[in-house]
């Protein structure tokens, strides 16, 4: 699942740096996106875009395993990193 994912993301145009994914102990998958494509965006515009994009690649089954997707630019990793 998690390389099925990771290949709708890079269809959708995230690159492989860009997307951070992990399998939790229950077998589904959780991440984050850093990408620059989030900026000037809210975070509603942000996980619309994701996830009405994975809906072209992913069956509902498929769409159900994924926990969480967090949508971040690199300025606000930055600013969590320095607080």
């Amino acid at each position: 699942m998690e390389r099925k994912l990771r290949t709708a993301l890079a269809k959708m145009g995230f690159a492989s740096d860009e997307v951070f994914l992990e399998r939790t102990s229950t077998g589904k998958i959780g991440g984050h996106i850093v990408s620059r494509r989030f900026e000037g965006h809210t975070q509603e515009q942000r996980q619309d875009l994701v996830w009405n994009g994975l809906q072209d690649f992913l069956s509902a089954a498929e769409l159900r395993r994924i926990v969480i997707i967090l949508t971040m630019t690199p300025d606000e990793v930055a600013d969590d990193l320095a607080a």
